[in-house]
């Protein structure tokens, strides 16, 4: 079975009435503007000539309920509006000034020793042109038999009403005229056919009424209808509607085309994932992709507590597709590092920060404000800091060997797939993981047996007793994280030179806490097995928690 859409402005397609139909002009207002007259054209009455064209629409569009507006009534309205012009956008104009929902016109022109008539018909409210035809006579009398029947076939087609009846056959002698024939038997029906329509939109999710009924709450959607002509309207929140108008028969598609009030916008910065707004409200983080807009002006900025706030202004149109880049300039503060040795001497020394090189210590360099790291190198050392800037105001700070962030870290080159850390000179002690439970960053390990933690004397033994939970939890605290089972090995081998952090002689109680069933010792009391780097413990005292997991479950490395 064929489907059938209706999907313009305005589609009609002609169906049998029903026998209580209602007129497909219903209530529908049309005027006749008055004929126009081109150059040359010898017409003396055009007036008679539009009033027979009024009558031929009022003639076909009597039945259908439609009120055709007199000329005197017309008259009087546009003598109020500034009265009547005859062609183009102006018809149309005139038209609306009438308040009638559809229009006439009719035009006459000389050609080749012959008048031209031509007749359009329009919809009011768009402007759209419904129908238009052509008829030629040789005189302004012969024009007047043509206008009639033109004027009906134009408003036929551009309305929907179907041809006009044939004349009746005239009576052939001695034939008896009228109807014949048995009477049936006759089958009770509800009056009115219902058929089923389907609703569909573009975008969906839009609501459907029918005949000023709300039908559907959100398309696409099914529903029952009486068959024959109905207007159909499709609405949705920032949309503009779609009404249309047409014949409901059996599996007829109904689909109606939402034009969007708003635009798109894209918005990119020079910086990525920058914090941006539209007219005073978060947008989010750039780039936002086509973010929604309402049509007319809007302001776009940059609205990230880093950087300056910048922006344009820009008009948006309906249904426009834009993007906008914005620039980015970040709020900046002052940053001076003096560097210094042990004894208080002040040394050259190149200041990085977040990681890029921006001046030399002792000099006050402009930084952005939003920095979060600064790191001088210190011979074989490197000092690190974290930033808390403020902008316009300078900040002052000493790079000190055994101060910083990094204090009691060991810089690891790295080698091969290992890619260059630093690691702690010694394990944690329980003093530094009592800090972190005092401070609620951890949790407090287990106690008994060979445990340290609230152990007296034992504060600056490594803290044992943890999981591998407990352990990652207080790398998390101090901003670092556990190393993995490369880094580690990496380490302890001296970059895989030696068998042994200390080298590659045998373990002994000088440079390891080994083999020992009395618990564990001081962190960094055997110097003797430290690592050419100056790492400590490496070897024996505790075992020491990685990363990465190993035979299912968490790897452990050094310990006794």
């Amino acid at each position: 079975m064929s489907t059938r859409v209706i999907a313009s402005a305005l589609c009609l397609v002609s169906l049998a009435a029903s026998a209580q139909r209602v007129g497909v002009l219903e209530g529908k207002k049309i005027a006749v503007l008055e004929f126009s007259v081109g150059a040359g054209a010898k017409v003396q009455s055009p007036e008679l000539l539009s009033d027979d064209c009024r009558g031929a629409v009022a003639e076909v569009t009597r039945s259908e309920g439609a009120i055709v507006i007199t000329r005197e009534n017309m008259m009087e309205v546009l003598k109020a509006t500034g009265g009547q012009c005859k062609e183009g956008e102006c018809e149309v104009e005139t038209a609306r000034n009438l308040g009638v929902d559809l229009f006439v016109t009719g035009s006459i022109t000389a050609l080749g020793g012959e008048l031209i008539l031509s007749i359009k018909a329009y919809e009011t409210r768009k402007g759209q042109l419904l129908e238009q035809k052509r008829a030629s006579a040789a005189n302004e009398r012969a024009l007047l038999d043509v206008v009639r029947p033109t004027t009906a076939e134009v408003v036929r087609n551009a309305f929907g009403l179907g041809k006009a009846r044939p004349a009746s056959a005239k009576a052939q002698p001695n034939v008896q005229l009228g109807s014949f024939g048995e009477s049936g038997k006759d089958v009770a029906v509800e009056e009115g056919e219902e058929v089923v329509v389907k609703f569909e939109s573009e975008p969906a999710g839009a609501t459907v009424s029918v005949d000023g009924e709300l039908l559907c709450q959100a398309t696409p959607c099914s529903k029952r209808i009486a068959s024959g002509r109905h207007e159909v309207l499709f609405q949705k929140e920032r949309y503009s509607a779609a009404r249309l108008y047409g014949v409901a028969t059996k599996g007829a598609v109904v689909r109606g085309t939402l034009a969007p009030k708003f635009g798109w916008l894209t918005i990119e910065t020079e910086v990525p994932g920058i914090s941006v707004s539209v007219d005073g409200s978060e947008a989010g983080k750039s780039p936002v992709n086509a973010r929604e807009v309402d049509e007319g002006a809007v302001e776009v900025a940059v609205s990230d507590g880093c950087y300056v706030r910048t922006g344009e202004r820009i008009a948006i149109k309906a249904g426009e597709r834009r993007t906008l880049r914005l620039a980015a300039r970040p709020k900046l503060a002052g940053l001076k590092v003096n560097a210094v040795d042990e004894q208080g001497n002040d040394l050259e020394a190149t200041v990085r920060v977040d990681g890029r090189e921006v001046g030399e210590a002792g000099a006050t360099l402009k930084v952005p404000v939003c920095s979060k790291e600064v790191s001088v190198k210190l011979g074989s050392r490197e000092w690190q800091e974290e930033l808390k800037l403020e902008e316009g105001k300078t900040t002052t700070l000493t790079a000190k060997p055994g101060s910083g962030k990094s204090a009691g870290m060991v810089a690891i080159a790295g080698g091969g797939n290992v890619r260059p850390f630093k690691l702690d000179v010694t394990e944690v002690t329980v003093a530094a993981y009592g800090a972190c439970v005092k401070a609620g960053k951890c949790t407090e390990p287990n106690t008994g047996g060979n445990c340290n933690w609230r152990q007296s004397g034992k504060e600056q033994h490594p803290i044992n007793c943890v999981d591998w939970m407990q352990a990652e939890g207080y790398c998390k605290a101090q901003g670092k994280r556990l190393p993995d089972q490369a880094e580690w090995q990496f380490a302890a081998s001296n970059g895989g030179r030696t068998q042994f952090p200390w080298g590659d002689s045998s373990p002994d109680d000088t440079r390891a806490k080994w083999r020992s069933q009395d618990g564990t010792s001081a962190v960094g009391t055997h110097p003797a097995g430290a690592t050419q780097s100056g790492l400590q413990d490496l070897s024996g005292n505790v075992w020491e928690w990685m990363a990465n997991d190993y035979s299912g479950g968490k790897e452990l490395r050094g310990g006794s």
